[in-house]
């Protein structure tokens, strides 16, 4: 799964929890490392999880404990969102906070009381739900990196072996992915090739498809209701 944040995110997806907290050495998502920038500003509610890009860091703290991880909790908070889970990050030292998600995530209360950041869910159509749960609680050691022009297409259509630039690890048919752009995970989909059939196909002529594979096949890499967007 590659981090513990991860673990956390997709066991909240598979269980359909009602919320999703991760604890952090620090109050709340702050607009910079709080720890180098005194004028950081904290951010309290995160409208839209799934378009929040961090950079990724291998700072340290004082006593030598990584504080880079900021950025696998965000990711871990996008996946939970988009899945349709509440997530909010708390201070791990102030576990008693936990009673103000409860009062918002069973109560209806206002996001921006909580003594910590909160992450609004992706609304979905009730019909996919399932679906999207599913894909997203899969792990997805490979990707696949896209081009820049074919991710806002994705949100109806196909994904295509053309709009991939490259093929990074293994997998197999069926084996969900995710989906980068640049560094940067912008969904996750289940695959129609393995990676072999994959590299194979991409920068090929559709019409060339069976004579590259040796056997009739589809010309979508993946089928838009196999494909979860979690960035924008």
């Amino acid at each position: 799964f590659g981090d513990n944040d991860n673990l956390a995110a997709l066991t909240a997806v598979q269980l359909q929890a009602d919320a999703f907290i991760l604890f952090t050495d620090v109050d709340f998502l702050y607009t910079a490392n709080p720890h180098k920038h005194p004028d950081a500003l904290p951010i309290k509610v995160v409208d839209e999880p799934w378009s929040l890009q961090i950079k990724e860091t291998k700072a340290a703290s004082d006593n030598g404990v990584s504080i880079g991880g900021m950025h696998t909790k965000i990711l871990a908070a996008r996946t939970a969102s988009a899945a349709g889970i509440p997530s909010v990050f708390l201070n791990g030292e102030h576990p008693e906070r936990t009673h103000t998600v409860i009062d918002v995530v069973l109560n209806g209360g206002d996001p921006s009381t909580l003594e910590g950041t909160y992450f609004k869910p992706m609304m979905r159509e009730k019909s996919l739900c399932e679906t999207r749960r599913w894909i997203l609680s899969l792990p997805a050691p490979a990707s696949l990196v896209l081009e820049d022009g074919c991710i806002a297409e994705l949100k109806k259509g196909n994904l295509y072996p053309n709009d991939i630039k490259k093929v990074l690890g293994t997998f197999q048919a069926c084996e969900a992915v995710r989906l980068l752009r640049g560094n940067d995970e912008v969904g996750r989909a289940l695959v129609n090739f393995g990676s072999a059939e994959m590299q194979l196909l991409r920068g090929q002529s559709v019409e060339d498809y069976e004579d590259i594979l040796g056997f009739p096949t589809n010309t979508e890499a993946c089928y838009n209701k196999n494909i979860i967007l979690t960035s924008a």
